[in-house]
Formats: structure tokens, sequence, C-alpha cells
């Protein structure tokens, strides 16, 4: 083993793939050849002299699912050590080792020889000896306990359950290495599962038989590859299967919410048997990734088209409308105009015909609002826009009026000029006529109301 470790045996320069070195775990201090950790681990020890074993070999296999990052690979490392110390007595490892330079890089080499503080017969406790079966057994008795025996039968060549001379079964403990074997493999998917978190493990499959299972890791990595390229093969005819399926019209795709998720809409006439169904959803999961992208990419360009075309088909049966709505949206849109001017219009006339508002004749567009007091309100702010909408309209008015009463003063006699001047400037105290901003505006000479050079509310 020491010399595989060091690559000095023709079968690790077959396995060797990229000039990396090793991960070591080596408690008995750095840059000590496996022999001497071995030595260093034995020292002082005592074990059974009859033992023809001195250690043990566990190649801990993890997942390889595991990403092979330099943090990962020192935690496997760390891991398979923890778990054979812990799954024998606390104190068996003295060398481990995690090759970075082969193909697979998932499996820690374990060195082992189990320490114990061994207590005799007449009580005498010996702090260190070695024993390479003691905790494999009570591992394999306490996970299995005891089961009939079985013997082989000359005359049939099979095994049968042993019996005894009364017919009762003889047991037998289920502690051999075979049961050891099943036992740690128990142990290790719980560790995987328990203390590294990798829920998703399942443990291997056990055998039928007992016949040796081992393969060189060449002979294991070709089975390995073919077993991936039959899977491969499968999925590429399963993917080919689904491709078809939608080809011919068993189905069509809807629109997902991850576009990597293929959603099916099943083809109603004729309906699709269940079993076939089930046969499209399971080559459905064998689409490849780039495969989901692209159907799902594909799918959107088309019904992003669909929705083009069915807007302009739209847009075409508006423009295709009879003249006649067209002309009627017309007037309705022309009847709510005109109805909003009519209401601004008799809304300016009110506030000019109440002096809320004035128009100065002599500016020639210049509305004012009069009560100072109210600004900011509700009321001034719709006469306001009153002002905006139709005040030129009501303001033309305005300057007609002045024009109008201007010609009939002029005609009057200057007794009945004075006296229509005194009852305009009665009726202006009185609230009842309109005022002017100054003399001269309005009927010719006529002031009053706030005063002769106060300004007025005017027309």
């Amino acid at each position: 083993m020491e010399t595989h470790e060091k690559r000095l045996d023709q079968s690790s320069t077959f396995r060797v793939k990229r000039d990396t070195p090793p991960l070591i775990y080596s408690p008995y201090g750095e840059g000590l050849s496996l022999q001497k950790s071995f030595d260093a681990h034995n020292e002082g020890a005592k074990r059974n002299k009859a033992a023809g074993k001195i250690a043990l070999h566990a190649f801990v296999q993890f997942p390889t699912e595991v990403p092979l990052t330099p943090e990962n690979e020192q935690r496997m490392l760390n891991e398979a050590v923890a778990f054979i110390n812990a799954s024998h007595g606390g104190r068996a490892v003295f060398r481990a080792r995690l090759d970075r330079d082969e193909a697979g890089r998932h499996g820690v080499d374990v060195f082992y020889a189990p320490k114990y503080e061994k207590v005799t017969r007449r009580g005498k406790v010996v702090e260190d000896w070695i024993s390479l079966s003691k905790f494999g057994k009570e591992m394999a008795l306490a996970r299995f306990g005891e089961r009939q025996k079985k013997a082989k039968n000359p005359e049939t060549g099979k095994f049968e359950p042993v019996v005894d001379a009364d017919g009762q079964p003889v047991l037998e403990r289920c502690d051999s290495p075979y049961f050891q074997g099943q036992a740690l493999q128990d142990l290790w998917t719980a560790h995987l599962r328990e203390k590294m978190g990798l829920e998703w493990v399942e443990r291997g499959k056990k055998k039928v038989g007992r016949d040796p299972d081992r393969l060189e890791p060449e002979e294991y990595k070709l089975a390995e590859d073919q077993k991936k390229l039959k899977l491969a093969l499968e999925r590429a005819d399963m993917e080919r299967e689904f491709l078809a399926a939608l080809r011919d019209g068993e189905f069509i795709l809807r629109p997902p919410k991850d576009p990597q998720i293929l959603s099916v809409r099943w083809r109603k006439m004729p309906a699709v048997t269940p079993e076939r169904r089930e046969r499209i959803g399971l080559c459905a999961k064998s689409v490849c990734s780039a495969v989901r992208l692209n159907l799902n990419e594909t799918l959107a360009g088309k019904l992003a088209q669909e929705e083009k075309l069915a807007e302009l088909m739209q847009r075409e049966e508006r423009l295709k409308a009879p003249e006649s709505l067209i002309e009627a949206a017309k007037a309705e849109a022309k009847a709510e105009v005109m109805a909003d001017l009519k209401d601004d219009f008799d809304t300016l006339k009110s506030a000019w015909a109440t002096n809320e508002a004035t128009y100065s004749v002599d500016t020639e567009g210049y509305w004012k609002w009069w009560y100072e007091a109210e600004r900011g309100t509700p009321r001034h702010a719709r006469v306001s826009a009153c002002f905006e909408s139709v005040g030129g309209l009501v303001g033309w008015m305005a300057r007609r009026f002045e024009e109008v009463m201007n010609e009939v003063v002029r005609y009057l006699t200057p007794a009945a000029q004075t006296e229509f001047k005194n009852e305009w400037i009665d009726a202006l105290d009185r609230g009842d006529a309109p005022e002017w901003w100054a003399p001269g505006d309005g009927p010719s000479g006529v002031t009053g109301g706030v005063g002769q050079n106060s300004p007025s509310l005017g027309m």
C-alpha cells in the first residue's frame, strides 16, 4: 500500500491523470510514511499474538455529485477519518489519504487498527490493546443480532436450517465479516445523511450472493462509462420520442413560469390514453436543459407573433367600422364639448351679472375676481377656469353692452342724461348694476358705488 501511495507500482502509473499531490491525514506527525505511521500507532500497544493481520484498510466512497472544491476535498478526508474512528472505538485511524491525481476523486483510503482499554479476567486494565475484529463484531451483532444457522445438506446440495436433537433452531451470531460489512454500509449511509446533510443519498443495493464483487479501478471506470453511455442513449431516444409526439400533435406546449419546465396541454380529440400520457411525461423528464430552453423560447416567440397578428386584425376591423359610427362618435364628442362650453358660459355669465367677476373693457381681455376674501375656494377656481374657456366670448358681450349704452346716453337730453346717471349711481349703490373700473368705462361719465376714484367691479 505504501508503494502504491508513492506511485511506484505498475497499477498506479495507469491511473495517474494529473500532477496533483494527495491530501494526507497523519496524526503522528507530518512527513511520515505509511509504515512509520503504523509503527507510531502500534508502539506500546498489545495484540493477540495469534492474529495474522496487523491493520485494516477501508475505502470510503463519497457521492460523485459532491462538487470538487478544495474545501470539499478536505472535508471528505476529515469525514472519512471521523466516521471510521467513531465506529471503531475512537482511536483507530493512523493514516488516511485522498488521491487527487486519478480520474476518481471522491474516495478516501483509510488505514486503521482499533485501540481500546482491555480489562483482563482478573480485572487488570491493559491501556492499549489492538483488535481488528472487536468493534466490527459488536457493530454487526448490535444491528443484526442472531439468526437460525444454516448448513449444506450433502444429499440435496442446498443450505437448510439447522435444528438440534429436540428440533429447536440452532442460532448463530450475525457478526461474521459479511454482516460487519453490511452494518458498516448502513452506518456510512446514515453518516452521509445526518452528519453531512446529504439527505438525498441512497444506500447501495445489498449483494444477492457472497461472491467477490470488487473490480479493479480500470474495470470499474469502464463499467461506469458504459452505464453512462447507455443512460445517455436511452435519454436521447426518449427525447426524440417526446419531440415526435409534439410534432404529431399529441399535445401542445403552454407558456411556463420557469423556462426550464415543459408545460403540456393534451389534445382532446382524439383523446390521448392515460398510458400514453404517462409515457410522454416520463420522456419529458429526459429532455435536456438546452432543448427545454429552446422549445420555450420558440413558444414565446410564436405567442408574441400571434398576439401581434391579433392586434393588427383588431385594428383592421376598427378601420372597417361604418362611417356612421365614426360620425356618431364625432357628434358625441362635439356634443360633450358644447355642453361643457355652455356650462362654462352660464357660470361666467352668472358671475358677471352678480358682480363676482368683472371684465375690463379698456384693457380688452382682463378679467378680475372681485371677492378677495374668497380666493382659493372651489368657486374661485371654477370661475377662473371659465375665464380661460369662454372669457373672451363674455368679454365681447361686455364691450357690446357698453357701446350700446353709450350710444343710448349720447342721444338723451342733458336732463335725461342727468336723471339716467343718477338712477345708475343709485343702482350701483344698491348693487343692482354692473360697475366700471374708472370714469369713461361704461355709460359716459357714470361713476359711483365705492367712490369716484376707487376701483370697481367693472363689466
